[in-house]
């Protein structure tokens, strides 16, 4: 912040952060005396008209950003910008754009995205101006991976008579690119693996055959959910997806009655305690089951 105060000299600083496509959203939102002047003529119309205002393409967002960010104005901007890989349109006009708004003296922007060639090559040429997340969290990775199979009594035995165990560890790490998520799933499946009886072959092509995409790696456990959990495992993933909390076991032992059972025994449903336990001990199995650890 010390720093960013310097920069800007008697200027205010606006530090909007978010996505991409929302940038000129969030800019505007701190700086409102500026929408009449990036956008003419939406203002005259939002002012005099009752119809609600055209809505933008991802062209016209990218060229009033230009515009925006091009004005000679008593402000100077510090963008943090996160999933330019997740921008709908064409790379190249993202590049082009930041390229554009970088020249500005009154912009400093830091980006964030999965390590594609085209924002590599655009932005990444100098070691000093970036950061590879895989680099900074590689330390906590290995310890939290080491310390979830270190607990597990089948690995600890696995350790004692296979001396390159300690080689799964090492492997998880390189491939993990610091994505923590990704990291907390694999292990699961490791431990999967373990519980079945896998060597440490076994588990090394376990791990060569996972993606290391992310969403890759989501299609890969949703796709391997037996076909006849497919719908109730789709709707309990949309409902953990609408909501803000998590869900609680009975509510899914409640579930999977309904689905299981027909919605028309829902009104004589009377559990004893003894009962409530049994069944949420079910449930909990057969999240582990079919939702494959992401509920």
């Amino acid at each position: 912040m010390e720093l960013l105060r310097e920069w800007a000299g008697p200027k205010k600083v606006f530090k909007p952060r978010y996505y991409f496509w929302n940038a000129v959203f969030d800019i505007l939102t701190l700086c409102p005396d500026l929408v009449s002047q990036v956008f003419p003529e939406g203002w005259e119309e939002a002012l005099y008209s009752r119809q609600d205002p055209a809505i933008w393409t991802q062209e016209e967002l990218l060229q009033n950003l230009k515009v925006l960010l091009a004005m000679d104005m008593p402000h100077r901007f510090c963008l943090f910008i996160d999933g330019l890989d997740e921008y709908g349109g064409d790379s190249w006009d993202v590049v082009q754009v930041l390229r554009d708004l970088i020249i500005s003296p009154d912009v400093k922007i830091c980006l964030s995205s999965r390590p594609w060639n085209i924002f590599e090559h655009a932005f990444g040429s100098s070691p000093t101006h970036m950061l590879r997340m895989q680099d900074l969290t590689r330390h906590d990775i290995a310890i939290f991976v080491s310390d979830m199979l270190g607990k597990n009594p089948l690995y600890a035995a696995m350790q004692k008579v296979e001396p390159d165990c300690q080689e799964i560890v090492r492997d998880i790490v390189e491939k993990s690119a610091g994505v923590f998520l990704w990291v907390s799933l694999v292990v699961k499946d490791i431990l999967r693996g373990l519980v079945e009886s896998d060597t440490l072959g076994d588990l090394r092509n376990r791990l060569c055959r996972l993606p290391s995409d992310l969403n890759d790696f989501f299609r890969y456990i949703l796709d391997s959910v037996d076909n006849i959990y497919a719908e109730p495992s789709a709707c309990i993933l949309s409902l953990c997806n609408h909501t803000d909390n998590s869900l609680p076991v009975s509510f899914s032992t409640v579930f999977d009655t309904i689905t299981s059972d027909g919605a028309s025994n829902t009104s004589s449903m009377h559990w004893s305690q003894e009962s409530v336990l049994y069944r949420n001990q079910g449930t909990v199995k057969r999240l582990n089951a079919r939702r494959r650890g992401l509920v």
